[in-house]
């Protein structure tokens, strides 16, 4: 396993949804999570040896502190086993995933994440996924949809429930039209396409969730409606507009708490840390 995290404690929750009914109270579980930069606590730097992220960021984080993730199963004293990677796709056959300061170095998709994580399997984790904005950065002009992307999610979901799994989490994407990286004068013509984009995944994740809960009576569902969380948790910032780490200089702004984004495409410790309280209120019940 490639330097993947594993942080141990003791239980847990993972907010704000579309939710599906479930209640989960096993013991002895872990939280796992697959997906791409969002949730990375430091498993693309290691497979740089230590040279992506840059020093600006926090210990191979792609912010200036913690991670949902970590917030979230510290407060809940719960297993975090962390296999997502920055730059990561949901499927690489599909649209091939990269990181690096040059984007040119291959990185494990979601499905290369499940597969590396299977041997280490237990029907009595909360899995979790937060993943496809990569998918139409690197794939957009091959006109991959975001329904492909939510397709390849769900097929995972049913891989891991064939194999005795019984809770998901499932994170909708950000408004990604509002990173900062369009607001630049050459990407503010995208801003529709990703608007668009970001609309179109997010309805069909939706949908395919409800589908394969309808399918599986046992199995537990939850949708983390992340862009509707994101817009109405700028309104306590001061900057929701502007990253806050100069990319040229790799200088921080004077008050990185006051603003939603770290940099061009990741947010502040401050937002992963609302995220994590949100998060936790949505899977309170399933571990105790």
């Amino acid at each position: 396993m490639h330097g993947i995290a594993r942080v141990f404690f003791r239980c847990l929750t993972v907010t704000l949804a579309t939710a599906l009914p479930c209640e989960r109270k096993d013991k002895d579980a872990s939280f796992v999570v697959f997906g791409d930069s969002w949730s990375d606590t430091g498993n693309t730097f290691a497979l740089t040896n230590k040279t992506w992220p840059t020093a600006a960021y926090y210990q191979g984080r792609f912010s200036n502190g913690p991670l949902w993730l970590e917030y979230l199963t510290e407060s809940r004293k719960v297993d975090l086993q962390d296999y997502a990677f920055g730059g990561a796709t949901t499927n690489n056959t599909l649209v091939q995933g990269y990181t690096g300061s040059a984007s040119n170095i291959a990185v494990p998709s979601v499905i290369d994440q499940v597969a590396t994580y299977l041997p280490h399997f237990s029907p009595n984790n909360v899995h979790a996924f937060w993943a496809g904005g990569n998918d139409v950065f690197f794939g957009l002009s091959a006109g991959v949809t975001g329904d492909q992307v939510a397709a390849n999610l769900l097929s995972i979901v049913e891989k891991l429930s064939l194999s005795g799994a019984k809770a998901f989490l499932l994170f909708q994407l950000p408004a990604l039209d509002k990173l900062p990286y369009f607001a630049t004068k050459e990407n503010i013509p995208l801003q529709p396409l990703f608007a668009n984009w970001t609309t179109d995944f997010n309805t069909a994740l939706t949908t395919r969730a409800a589908a394969f809960r309808a399918q599986h009576a046992d199995a537990a569902v939850q949708i983390f409606d992340t862009r509707r969380f994101i817009d109405s948790d700028v309104k306590g910032y001061d900057n929701a507009q502007e990253a806050c780490l100069n990319a040229t200089t790799q200088q921080a702004c004077a008050e990185p708490n006051k603003h939603v984004y770290w940099d061009a495409f990741h947010f502040t410790t401050s937002v992963h840390k609302d995220i994590a309280k949100e998060v936790g209120k949505l899977v309170k019940d399933w571990l105790k």
